[in-house]
C-alpha cells in the first residue's frame, strides 16, 4: 500500500471507530456498521505492522491469561454443543470466540498504532459531546429529532428517554475512557474530558438507567482497587485480592440465597428491599437460579435462559413473564446456560485481568486504570441491565477496554514514551 493509502485507512479507522460508540444513540445497526468498517480499515492501516500484531496475539495466548481464556472458551464450545437450542448457542459462542478476537486486535494494534489511537480517541471525545447536544436537543425542545436519527415514531421526550435508556448504561463506561483520552491529549481535549463527567451524570439521570449508577460505582471502585493493589506489596496484594473476592462471594450469595421461594404465588411477596431489587427482577432471578440447579456442570446452552421451561409463562399477579429474553444478571446468566466450571473459568478470566492492570499500574503505566474502571463498571452494570451475550454491549465494553490498555502496552513496550500528535 502507498503511504496515501496507509494514511487514509487510518483517518477511515479512527473515525470510524472513534465515532461508533457515541453514535450508538442513531442505533446499533449504525454501530456495527462502523465497528466492521474502522476495523477493516484499520488492519489495512498497519500495513508491515500487522505481523507483529499478529506475533504479539499468539504471544498473548501462550500466556496464563491466555490459556484462562482458552478454557473459558472450550467451556462455552460445550455450552453451545450441550444445548436446547442448537440454532442460537453456537452462534452466541462464535460472538464471543469473535469479540476476544477483536479485542486482541483493538489493543495489539493501538499499541503499535498511537497515532491511529490518538486520532480516534480526538474522535470519540468530539462525537460524544455531539450525542450529548443532540440528546439534551431531544429530551427539552425537539423530541422529533430523533424520528430521522433512530427512523421511529417519535413525538415526546419520554420516548426519547425510552429509545436511549440503553445507551445510558454506555455512558459511565465511555466516561472514564474520555476522562483518560482528555488526559493524554492534553490542551482543549483535557477540558472535554473533565467537563464530560458532569454532564455524562445528568444524561444518565436524564435517561433513568439505574443500572448506569452502578456502573459509576463499579467503575470508580474498580480504578481504586487496582491503584491501592499496585502500591503494596505483592503479598499484601494477593491477600486483600482474595479478601474482596471473598466479600464479593458472601454478598453474592447471601443475596441468592433470599430470593423469593417457588412457585410464586399471588399471595407470595419479595424478599428483598425492591430499592434494590425490583420485584420482577427477583423473580427472575429466582426463577433461573431454581433452572441452573437442574443442569448444573455445562448449563442449558448459551442464549437459552428466555427459553427454559415455564419461563414464558405469567407470573402470578403480575402481567410479565419469569424470564422475558434474559437473566438481568451476567453471574447467573452465565451460570444457568454454561453451566458452574464456566462460570469459574469466567471469574478465573476477570481476575487474571486485574492482575494484569494491576501489574502494569505499579510499574507506571497508569493508562491501566482506566480501563479497571471500564471493566468494573461493565462487571457491576450487568448485575442488573442487558445480556451478558448482547453483541452490541460486549462489542462496545471491549473497544472502551481495549483504547487503555493499549497505551499501557505502548508504554511497556518501551515504545516513545510520550505517544506523538493527532
Amino acid at each position: 500500500m502507498t503511504t496515501s493509502t496507509v494514511s487514509a485507512a487510518r483517518w477511515i479507522s479512527a473515525l470510524c471507530l472513534g465515532a461508533a460508540v457515541p453514535l450508538l444513540i442513531s442505533g446499533r445497526g449504525l454501530f456495527f456498521v462502523l465497528i466492521g468498517v474502522g476495523s477493516i480499515a484499520g488492519i489495512a492501516a498497519l500495513g508491515s505492522k500487522a505481523g507483529v500484531v499478529i506475533g504479539m496475539t499468539l504471544s498473548g495466548l501462550r500466556k496464563i491469561e491466555g490459556w484462562a481464556v482458552i478454557l473459558l472458551l472450550a467451556l462455552w464450545a460445550v455450552a453451545a454443543v450441550a444445548t436446547i437450542d442448537p440454532a442460537k448457542s453456537p452462534m452466541i459462542f462464535g460472538l464471543m470466540a469473535g469479540v476476544a478476537a477483536l479485542l486482541a486486535t483493538f489493543a495489539n494494534g493501538y499499541a503499535v498504532d498511537p497515532v491511529g489511537r490518538n486520532r480516534a480517541l480526538a474522535v470519540m471525545i468530539t462525537a460524544a459531546w455531539l450525542a450529548a447536544i443532540l440528546i439534551l436537543i431531544g429530551v427539552h425542545i425537539w423530541p422529533q429529532l430523533f424520528e430521522f436519527l433512530r427512523q421511529r415514531d417519535v413525538q415526546s421526550a419520554s420516548g426519547v428517554i425510552r429509545f436511549l435508556k440503553a445507551y445510558g448504561a454506555v455512558i459511565p463506561l465511555m466516561t472514564f475512557v474520555l476522562l483518560w483520552a482528555g488526559h493524554r491529549l492534553g490542551g482543549g481535549w483535557r477540558w472535554m474530558g473533565l467537563l464530560y463527567i458532569p454532564l455524562g451524570i445528568y444524561l444518565v439521570y436524564l435517561l433513568n438507567n439505574k443500572a448506569a449508577t452502578l456502573a459509576y460505582v463499579g467503575g470508580v471502585t474498580g480504578a481504586g482497587l487496582c491503584f491501592l493493589l499496585s502500591r503494596v506489596s505483592a503479598k499484601t496484594a494477593w491477600t486483600l485480592g482474595a479478601g474482596i473476592l471473598a466479600l464479593i462471594a458472601v454478598v453474592l450469595t447471601l443475596l441468592f440465597l433470599n430470593l423469593p421461594d417457588l412457585p410464586y404465588t399471588k399471595a407470595s411477596k419479595p424478599t428483598l428491599p425492591t430499592w434494590m431489587v425490583d420485584a420482577h427482577r427477583q423473580v427472575i432471578w429466582s426463577f433461573v437460579l431454581e433452572s441452573a440447579g437442574d443442569r448444573p456442570w455445562f448449563g442449558w446452552g448459551l442464549g437459552t435462559a428466555g427459553r427454559l421451561s415455564g419461563a414464558k409463562d405469567i407470573i402470578p399477579g403480575f402481567t410479565v413473564e419469569f424470564v422475558p429474553s434474559h437473566p438481568h444478571n451476567w453471574v447467573l446468566q452465565v451460570l444457568a446456560e454454561s453451566g458452574v466450571f464456566a462460570l469459574i473459568a469466567l471469574w478465573l478470566v476477570i481476575v487474571l485481568t486485574a492482575r494484569h492492570l494491576v501489574r502494569l499500574t505499579a510499574v507506571g503505566h497508569t493508562s491501566a486504570l482506566a480501563s479497571a474502571a471500564v471493566l468494573g463498571g461493565f462487571l457491576a452494570s450487568s448485575l442488573f441491565n442487558f445480556s451478558f451475550f448482547a453483541a452490541w454491549w460486549q462489542v462496545v465494553s471491549a473497544l472502551l477496554f481495549a483504547l487503555p490498555l493499549s497505551a499501557a502496552w505502548e508504554e511497556r513496550k518501551a515504545l516513545p514514551g510520550r505517544s506523538p500528535p493527532l
